[in-house]
């Protein structure tokens, strides 16, 4: 038999920047999914992504509330929400990228 090689892209090691709320920050987080270890089950994973609407979007509203009808698009651009970056396996919070603040 032979084996077949593949080539994984190595795991990322990154000590993790606890903020103050007890979520991790750091640079490898971003609008894509990151590969990295979950602190809490220990696993490798490749993290789940979600789109929430956060304080960008909400200034976005603020400064479109002169035009009714357009101050409801930043609810529906991804561009303008935060990411947060969760475990498959446990459903940990694992960091957040956001667009303001």
């Amino acid at each position: 038999m032979l084996a077949t090689v593949v080539n994984v892209p190595p795991v990322t090691k990154i000590p993790p920047i606890v903020t103050k709320d007890g979520v991790m920050a750091g640079p490898n987080f971003d609008d894509v999914p990151v590969r990295t270890q979950c602190p809490q089950c220990r696993k490798a994973i490749m993290t789940q992504t979600k789109r929430t609407v956060g304080l960008g979007a909400w200034l976005i509203v603020i400064l479109l509330l002169c035009l009714p009808p357009l101050c409801l698009i930043p609810f529906f651009v991804n561009a303008v929400k935060d990411t947060e970056h969760r475990c498959p396996n446990c459903g940990n919070l694992l960091g957040v990228k956001k667009i303001v603040g």
